[in-house]
């Protein structure tokens, strides 16, 4: 439950971040796919984002759970980057009717 606790805000904002690039672009497939595209590049920018700002607390001695935590971050940006180049890829790009 802890973990989905972390991932929880990461998710939210994600979604609206979404939405809102949904509600931009259209149904212009290039540019979905190039935003998937650029979600997938910058997950490795926000797992050592998270992991310098968790890293005062973590404790100097032993292993703790905190280490898991900028990873799966990373994971859920890769996945939805993932998410929007298959349907960046399955959409029909609309037909511009003058």
């Amino acid at each position: 439950m802890i973990i989905i606790d972390f991932l929880s805000p990461v998710i939210f904002s994600l979604i609206v971040i979404d939405f809102y690039v949904f509600q931009l672009v259209g149904k212009h497939r290039g540019r979905r796919a190039w935003i998937g595209i650029i979600s997938i590049l910058l997950s490795p920018a926000v797992c050592y984002i998270v992991l310098s700002i968790i890293r005062p607390y973590i404790p100097p001695y032993g292993f703790t759970g905190a280490f898991i935590i900028p990873p799966l971050y990373a994971l859920v940006f890769i996945i939805n980057g993932i998410v929007l180049l298959i349907i960046a890829f399955f959409t029909k790009e609309e037909s511009k009717s003058f």
